[in-house]
């Protein structure tokens, strides 16, 4: 490179003092200030990392006991539901079928005797 700029510029850089000073402090400093750049970017990704991924558990947690306390909510709703439901047909079930029939069977004749009767009158 020094070569290559000597050439251009028709001087000869290796006595120049700004040049030395450049090329003595320059490159390495460079380096080392970059690597310790990135080494800090590295650290507070880290940082964040870890935080992120505290807060992903957490919230993990939440959702399990929000679901967990949706599903027995509902298991308690359905429950409620199923017994009222039983109350409901618990009354066909204490009534002897025989009866039952009898009764769906006069409900159905009463019907086709007041469309009978609607006819006539």
């Amino acid at each position: 490179i020094t070569r290559h700029i000597a050439k251009t510029t028709n001087s000869d850089l290796s006595q120049d003092r700004h040049w030395q000073y450049v090329m003595q402090n320059g490159p390495g400093e460079l380096a080392n200030k970059y690597q310790q750049s990135l080494s800090g970017l590295l650290q507070r990704d880290l940082a964040t990392l870890e935080a992120t991924t505290s807060l992903g558990w957490g919230l993990m947690v939440v959702d399990l006991i929000v679901s967990l306390a949706c599903i027995f909510w509902s298991f308690y709703l359905l429950k409620n539901v199923s017994q009222a439901r039983h109350m409901l047909f618990s009354v066909f079930l204490v009534i002897p079928s025989t009866f039952c029939k009898a009764l769906a069977e006069k409900q159905v004749k009463m019907a086709e005797e007041e469309a009978e009767g609607g006819a006539k009158g």
